[in-house]
């Protein structure tokens, strides 16, 4: 047994220290030596139940963040393999018409333009309202892709 000298602020100045030792040398109903090394045996345990319990806590924010990152996921690999395939063909239409003007959205939108980008907002408000319906019913939401 190893003998040291511990030197401890009065119970009027600190809730801890003396103080906190005779509450739990009272509670566990042990002596000073037996008190000190089971508040350090259960710091050890409380510190190992901490740190599983930050694991556990990082592993559900992801769990609870994963399923909607993978809808963001699949809709952007859908939209950018869109965008590619758009890009591909108006590169091939430019090149096989010998296009060599271009005129931008801002000085002139065709009514073919005007009408797809009305029907894609239609169908994006449509989906927005079905999937608030379905959330108010409590049903599952899906990814429309």
């Amino acid at each position: 047994m190893v003998s040291k000298h511990v030197r401890f602020s009065e119970e009027e100045e600190s809730d801890y220290g003396i103080a906190y030792l005779n509450k739990k040398m009272a509670q566990y109903n042990l002596n000073m030596n037996q008190t000190i090394e089971r508040i350090f045996s259960e710091h050890e345990l409380f510190q190992k139940l901490l740190n599983n319990y930050d694991e556990l806590l990082v592993e559900k924010i992801y769990e609870r963040f994963k399923r909607d990152l993978d809808v963001i996921r699949v809709r952007t690999g859908y939209a950018d393999k869109n965008a590619r395939i758009s890009l591909e063909l108006w590169n091939g239409y430019i090149l096989t018409n010998n296009q060599e003007n271009y005129v931008t959205t801002e000085l002139v939108e065709t009514k073919a333009l005007q009408q797809a980008r009305e029907k894609v907002e239609g169908d994006i408000a449509a989906y927005r309202q079905k999937k608030l319906e379905r959330e108010k019913k409590g049903e599952p939401v899906s990814d429309p892709t």
